[in-house]
């Protein structure tokens, strides 16, 4: 009931306070080296009920793994997982995200000018499988339910994502930036479970070809 309640206030929040936002994150990662891609940046945007999160220099290379979508307007989320020759994926998908069970605390602290919330949660992430304990501080005053890496359901726009292998810290938060919508990408939408059904033929299908 509570989550049902929060839905519905979100949604009328968001109505309500309709505006552009974009946030600059400062990303550390525990073991990600240097994989020929600006890694060290990503970005929120936020426009016309959609979102977007990307870990890349350029908005345009959008297949990378660390690229998600969210529909505000719904409460829904969904990783890009992106085509590779490799695996079997012919061509990107979107993987739908789960909203971790939150756990909101009273503790606070400041994060670029904003008074954020903290809140913990269990959460499983799409591109390793691996679940983990996450800690997420939230901004009341960005009424929207989004943040980095696919993560959700908070009131409040997540300013700051700790995980046991990454970190994500806003460093900049811009107010009305941009007027351009976020174009939805037109993949298919399929589960984790599916993606993995493909690899597995992929597998499959080269060793019986080296056999």
């Amino acid at each position: 009931m509570q989550k049902v309640l929060y839905i519905f206030l979100s949604l009328f929040t968001l109505s309500a306070y309709a505006q552009n936002v974009q946030i600059k994150y400062q990303n550390t990662f525990a073991n990600i080296k240097n994989v020929g891609l600006n890694m060290e940046q990503s970005t929120l945007v936020l426009a016309n009920q959609t979102a977007w999160f990307y870990c890349e220099e350029s908005p345009q290379k959008i297949h990378f793994v660390n690229s998600y979508f969210y529909n505000l307007q719904n409460v829904t989320g969904y990783m890009v997982f992106p085509k590779s020759d490799i695996l079997g994926i012919d061509q990107p998908y979107l993987v739908p995200v789960k909203i971790p069970d939150w756990k909101i605390t009273t503790n606070q602290k400041n994060i670029a000018g904003y008074v954020c919330y903290k809140a913990t949660g269990q959460y499983t992430n799409l591109a390793t499988g691996v679940t983990d304990i996450i800690e997420a501080w939230f901004a009341k005053d960005l009424p929207y339910s989004v943040g980095p890496n696919g993560a959700m359901g908070l009131p409040g726009i997540i300013l700051e994502y700790t995980s046991k292998e990454l970190n994500f810290l806003a460093t900049e938060v811009l107010l009305n930036n941009t007027t351009e919508s976020i174009p939805w990408p037109s993949y298919p939408v399929v589960s984790l479970q599916e993606i993995d059904k493909i690899i597995d033929a992929k597998i499959g299908h080269f060793k019986s070809k080296n056999e």
